[in-house]
């Protein structure tokens, strides 16, 4: 091979080709932070705190109690009446001419074990229901239920809500779609608050839940883990679920208090941190989707502190931070977002937010 053709070490061959990436700086916080120089943070009465569950005295926390901790037998005889009224709804005599399965009335104890079932599945997973009963059968819990038993609940005639019969029960207006998941719903939401103590920090986001069938008010999110669904909002501590919101794609936020000079996913993040107790000092956490300045000074009021990212046309941003221009990789800049009006130190009625622009491969 001609010494044309040859090739060059590696060494050579990138000792003096340009970076693409600024040099990082190193620089002490002093040389790198602008502006936010007079600003009082939120101050902490108290000092942080762990989580902690508040279950019953002297009882022992095994699989099955913890488990009828949350499904007791007051909640679920409401979901067995709704079901036996909705199955002999749609079991008409046409239908029954048709040679369909008998329906037999759902009990406790059979919804109990129908639940212990759909657990099992979730955990020991097979490609279908099909074979779970023919390749797994001696795998489910013993005397459950036979596959055409769990077909008839999961897939015909499940019910949470008393359905509508006729004139005797007015069918629910589009609005209140949500009622469909009630008293469950409800009960759930205090049921969670009650047995546990969130930590200092938590986080409201987004949970899509799966559903891939005919709804309105599914949205789809491609790119997601989960891209079909239900969105709820949600106030969750260290995986658990403490309160939600359901949404809807045509009906926006169910449930939602309108707070004034709040989006509605702002003055639904104020609604959920209403869930934590006042007493305690809480941080809470959010992305884009729910930041903005006038948000953090309302949770401000109630004690909470607030820490997430913002978009750059978000409301009352600092100009000084609006800047779409790259600088130096890795600096950061800060400043306080005051309102139009002139207010002194003395007055603090409205909340410092400290406002801080850093650089990396994007302005974040």
């Amino acid at each position: 091979m001609s010494s044309k053709h040859s090739r060059k070490p590696l060494s050579e061959k990138f000792t003096n080709k340009p970076s693409k990436r600024p040099k990082v700086i190193a620089a002490t916080d002093s040389d790198r932070c602008v502006g936010p120089e007079g600003f009082e943070p939120l101050e902490h009465t108290a000092s942080e705190h762990s989580a902690q569950a508040v279950p019953p005295p002297d009882i022992e926390l095994t699989p099955i109690v913890f488990f009828s901790l949350f499904w007791i037998p007051a909640i679920l005889e409401p979901i067995v009446k709704a079901t036996n009224i909705y199955a002999e709804q749609r079991r008409s005599a046409s239908n029954r001419q048709k040679g369909i399965r008998s329906w037999k009335p759902l009990t406790v104890s059979k919804l109990q074990k129908f639940l212990s079932i759909s657990i099992f599945r979730g955990i020991n997973r097979l490609p279908s229901l099909l074979s779970q009963w023919k390749y797994g059968r001696s795998m489910l819990p013993k005397g459950g239920i036979g596959l055409l038993r769990y077909m008839q609940i999961s897939k015909r005639y499940l019910h949470i809500s008393i359905p509508s019969s006729g004139n005797q029960l007015p069918k629910l207006p589009r609005k209140d779609w949500w009622k469909k998941l009630e008293p469950l719903s409800s009960y759930f939401q205090h049921r969670f608050q009650e047995l546990y103590l969130p930590s200092t920090n938590v986080a409201v986001d987004e949970m899509m839940v799966n559903f891939t069938g005919r709804s309105i008010h599914t949205i789809r999110l491609p790119g997601k883990p989960i891209p079909v669904g239900y969105k709820v909002l949600a106030i969750c501590d260290s995986s658990y679920t403490l309160n939600w919101l359901f949404t809807s794609r045509v009906d926006s936020i169910a449930c939602l208090e309108k707070y004034p000079n709040l989006s509605p996913t702002g003055s639904a993040v104020l609604q959920l941190c209403h869930t934590l107790n006042p007493e305690k000092r809480h941080v809470v956490y959010i992305d884009n989707a729910f930041s903005t300045v006038r948000l953090f000074r309302e949770l401000q009021k109630m004690y909470v502190g607030a820490v997430g990212t913002t978009r750059i046309n978000s409301a009352e941003l600092p100009d000084l931070l609006k800047d779409k221009t790259m600088t130096v990789w890795n600096s950061l800049t800060g400043c306080i977002a005051t309102t139009s009006k002139a207010r002194s130190r003395e007055c603090q009625s409205e909340g410092d937010v400290l406002c801080l622009r850093w650089e990396d491969n994007n302005i974040v």
